[in-house]
């Protein structure tokens, strides 16, 4: 009789442990099925755009700095050779930072593999920012918000197509997404009006109203 109590108690004591593994492992799943990404390739991108933006904008101040200390009298123009080979050194390094800060930006797999996982009537407005962080533009109005990230890095002197996604909420939850292309005319080469071309789209069942403008 003490045999099967004890088997009957170590029985027991298998199957808690074993409900609640299988309790975690349904709730863990049921995260990673409504979740975007954890926002670690966004974070990454943050620091190394934070990296070359200081290296640029840290050299322009230490030149202009260097430049600005010239001393304003005869002496100067034995300075100023120095100071320019100075600035000429440093050149690079800003170029670099410059460089590093205009390419850190989401590559075209990362938003395939982002976009293919939101899932309209399911991903909910902290599932998308915990993966995109902060949009480019959001607008909100009552309980509908509408947000618009960019996927493609925009050049610096303008032209060629803008890549952005819309991201349409109700309730804090899903209910469209709309992907459209901006072709922008490069600088001096005539008009600028943008002509958008919307790619692709999905709806809820219940799609709010367009955005007011």
């Amino acid at each position: 009789m003490l045999t099967r109590l004890t088997l009957a108690a170590a029985l027991a004591s298998l199957q808690l442990p074993t409900s609640l593994l299988a309790q975690r492992a349904a709730a863990a799943t049921a995260t990673q099925s409504s979740a975007v990404c954890d926002g670690s390739e966004i974070r990454r991108i943050e620091r190394w755009r934070d990296v070359g933006g200081t290296l640029f904008v840290g050299t322009a101040l230490v030149d202009l700095a260097a430049v600005l200390s010239v001393p304003r009298d005869p002496s100067g123009a034995q300075v100023m050779p120095r100071r320019v080979r100075f600035v000429l050194g440093t050149a690079p390094v800003a170029l670099a930072g410059y460089l590093i800060a205009v390419n850190a930006y989401p590559h075209a797999g990362f938003w395939r593999r982002t976009l293919s996982r939101l899932k309209v009537g399911e991903t909910t407005s902290a599932d998308v920012r915990t993966c995109l962080h902060r949009p480019a533009v959001a607008t909100t109005t009552g309980t509908d918000a509408w947000w618009t990230y960019l996927t493609s890095r925009p050049r610096p002197l303008g032209g060629g197509v803008l890549s952005a996604v819309r991201l349409s909420f109700h309730d804090g939850v899903l209910a469209e997404v709309r992907q459209t292309e901006v072709t922008h005319q490069a600088a001096g080469h005539g008009a600028t009006t943008p002509a958008t071309t919307e790619v692709a789209e999905r709806h809820h069942e219940l799609c709010i109203p367009p955005a007011p403008v």
